[in-house]
């Protein structure tokens, strides 16, 4: 007849030792496989069930440092996957960080604005002369139509910033204006053009003038 005082598994063999959990044991090796997506992401279930699962077994089942380690090279995964997918959007398209202007593409716009209103200036002074037919004629010290003083000496010699500037197809009633990088890329992302209009564009450093003007993005 069985013994009504008999002990448990536990205090009849004294030398056993508790188990490990199963779910602790995935977790970790899930987690330890946090590079390969969405197969370390499992260790973060995992890990937390082992833990539950455990708390419950009143000592039976251990793991918790397993079921721990499992949680957070889990989340290390799901870090991953993130910077995985941001470095794939990013690389090379700008869809999500657009690259940031070169510090000559203000200032060439700047430069445009400039010389679009001297344009202006200079024929409503001069009106038998119409638009400057070159940048020196708006530089100069003033007071004429050859050395008007709209312009500063820099800008009149063609260049700012890293920026290559030019007067062309003139006469009286119209002009066009370009801003070019002198090293596309490194002095400047994109080519500038305005004319009698004002209305500057933008267009790839290398895009000839016709084009910029027709279908540029307007600033």
């Amino acid at each position: 007849m069985q013994n009504k005082n008999s002990s448990s598994p536990n205090e009849s063999n004294p030398g056993s030792r508790p188990g490990a959990s199963v779910k602790s044991v995935f977790a970790l090796l899930c987690g330890l496989f946090f590079f390969v997506p969405f197969i370390g992401v499992i260790a973060i279930p995992l890990g937390y069930a082992a833990r539950r699962e455990i708390g419950r077994s009143n000592g039976e089942l251990k793991g918790l440092g397993m079921a721990l380690a499992g949680i957070i090279l889990g989340y290390l995964s799901v870090a991953v996957v993130v910077v995985s997918l941001l470095v794939i959007l990013t690389a090379g398209t700008g869809l999500i960080l657009p690259r940031r202007p070169l510090p000559g593409d203000p200032y060439a716009v700047g430069s445009l604005r400039t010389i679009s209103t001297a344009q202006k200036v200079y024929t409503s002074t001069y009106p038998e002369e119409g638009y400057s037919f070159s940048l020196e004629e708006l530089g100069g010290s003033g007071g004429s139509p050859r050395h008007a003083g709209l312009i500063d000496q820099g800008m009149s010699t063609g260049q700012s910033h890293g920026y290559w500037l030019l007067i062309s197809g003139c006469d009286h009633q119209h002009y066009n204006l370009e801003a070019r990088p002198k090293d596309p890329g490194k002095s400047g992302l994109s080519m500038f053009c305005t004319d009698e209009t004002g209305l500057i564009r933008k267009a790839p450093p290398n895009a000839a003038l016709t084009e910029c003007l027709k279908s540029g993005e307007v600033l």
